[in-house]
This record gives structure tokens, sequence and C-alpha cells, in this order.
């Protein structure tokens, strides 16, 4: 039998190793730090267009607020109180969906109720905006 042949290394070069293979593990973090990352950046935009469109659980006290719709189908959104279409001003909000809540503020004018798909309820208070 004959002997196998042998490889020298010259002096200045070091011995090549293989490269590393990347770990499946790695490749799994890693996607699943993208969609987090997505989910985060989906969430902030989504709560940025719901305060940027004026959503009524957004509003506090002293904000005024427009109805573009009607009584019965009410479509309410925050707006400038400065705004010529700010129609009321919310006097106060109440966590919940009673509006008899309301009854006894003074310059009360309205009560609108908000449901969101989460299933809470926030009730304005609403006296008439005097721009």
């Amino acid at each position: 039998m004959s002997t196998p042949p042998s490889f020298e290394t010259h002096p200045g070069y070091a011995a090549q190793t293989p490269a590393p293979q990347p770990s499946k593990k790695s490749g799994f973090a890693r996607r699943m730090a993208i969609r987090l990352g997505v989910l985060v950046i989906l969430g902030g935009a989504w709560f940025a267009y719901d305060y940027a469109t004026g959503d009524p659980t957004t509003a506090s006290a002293g904000d005024c607020v427009h109805n573009a719709g009607t009584d019965s189908k009410p479509d309410v959104s925050v707006l400038d109180c400065k705004d010529a279409k700010a129609d009321y001003k919310v006097i106060k909000t109440i966590n919940g969906s009673n509006m008899d809540d309301c009854q006894g503020l003074a310059g009360l004018d309205a009560a609108y109720t908000q449901t969101s798909s989460h299933g809470d309820s926030l009730v304005l208070c609403l006296a008439k905006n005097t721009h």
C-alpha cells in the first residue's frame, strides 16, 4: 500500500479552518426579532393614526369635538377648539356607559358614549363650544 501524501505548511501561512455554519437557533431568533420589531412599528403607527384622526377615546376635559354624523348615528372626532367645526367642548369624561352621570353639570348640552372594540366605554359630557 502506498502512503498518503503529506502536506506541509509554509511559514507565514496559517492553516485554514472551515467557516462556522450559522446555527439554526440564531436564524429563528433573528426572524422572531424582526417580527417583533414589525409588530411594535405597526402598533405605534396604529396609535399615532388613532390619535391623529381624533378618536373620541383620546378626548379629555377641555378638548373640543365635532359630530359629523347625526344624533342617532354620531361620527365624533376631536378637533382643535378654534376650528369652526368644533361644536362641543368636553366638560367631563366618565369611564363607563351611563350618560346620566353627566346630569347636573353646569353648561351640559349633550352626552356621547364611545365603546371601543375591546368593550370599554367612555362617556363625554359636552357643552356648546363658544370658539
